[in-house]
């Protein structure tokens, strides 16, 4: 038994003239490039308090633990303290690489601990050790 399409019953194909408005052009494109809201915030907030770290590590070097008076720390850029920015500028790098070495472990030791601790809390027997109370709500 076949059936006859009549006009009614032909599929409406779009015309050239039926384009999408332009807010769901970008809608798609932005779901091609989703980033969480929380990930755009916090990589602003690093970028915000990086800079002024650095100015408050280049004080801070140059008042308490170097020592140097007022003068030089408020007027370090200028050409005649030059030997004296040489020196807060070598200290804040050494106190730089040392945070970024701890940093660096801190990262090693989380994939490493991370990794090891979800094997282990997978057997029961492991739970059971390491987490005896909540072990019983998480099996």
């Amino acid at each position: 038994m076949s059936r006859n399409l009549r006009d009614d019953d032909a599929p409406i194909l779009p015309s050239p003239s039926d384009s999408p408005p332009p807010q769901s052009k970008w809608k798609r494109y932005f779901k091609l490039f989703a980033v969480k809201p929380i990930t755009v915030f916090y990589a602003c907030s690093f970028l915000i308090t990086g800079s002024v770290t650095s100015q408050l590590w280049i004080d801070r070097t140059c008042r308490v633990d170097l020592a140097f008076n007022e003068t030089i720390c408020a007027n370090l850029s200028s050409k005649e303290y030059d030997h004296y920015n040489d020196i807060v500028q070598t200290r804040v790098s050494e106190y730089n690489a040392y945070g970024t070495y701890f940093d660096l472990i801190q990262i090693l030791s989380a994939l490493y601990l991370g990794n090891f601790l979800g094997l282990t809390l997978r057997s029961d027997n492991a739970a059971n050790q390491l987490l005896p109370d909540a072990s019983r709500t998480l099996v």
